[in-house]
């Protein structure tokens, strides 16, 4: 602030600076979060459950038993209890939020659009390892049986 007052504010020309730094940390972070995620699928026996063992259970009609099991158990920032019945997709959750943790420290909001690029391709790239595990798992289960 002092500088400014002679005319040599350079706070505007560190802001590129920092924003490059956060944009790395986010990638860094959505890239460990993918490779976890696509670590444990290998490692987890997955198990077919009934619709209803992933729903909370509340009083009332089907309507309210749903709404309890997409909303969040711990608060509004919080994931669902019914992830831990998927250690991978907890796994998933866990590394996106740390990254989304790591720019509450003063993301700026041009980075909005290039960091939501890089969610959405590690959210694809998760989707995409998910379905190729499921194909190799019933390619595997089926050659298993004949």
């Amino acid at each position: 602030a002092s500088l400014g007052r002679v005319g040599y504010d350079f706070r505007a020309l560190l802001a590129p600076l920092f924003e490059q730094r956060f944009a790395a940390i986010f990638a860094s972070g959505m890239e460990t979060a993918v490779r976890v995620f696509r670590g444990s699928l290998d490692a987890h026996r997955w198990s077919t459950a009934s619709p209803m063992s992933a729903v909370s259970s509340t009083d009332g009609d089907g309507d309210d038993a749903q709404k309890g099991a997409s909303a969040p158990a711990g608060g509004a920032s919080s994931p669902p209890y019914a992830l831990m019945s998927h250690p991978p997709l907890a796994c998933l959750c866990n590394g996106v939020l740390n990254s989304l943790n790591e720019l509450r420290h003063g993301a700026s909001p041009r980075l909005a659009a290039p960091l939501g690029a890089l969610f959405l391709a590690a959210l694809h790239t998760s989707a995409s390892e998910l379905a190729n595990h499921a194909i190799a798992r019933d390619l595997t289960v089926t050659g298993d049986e004949g």
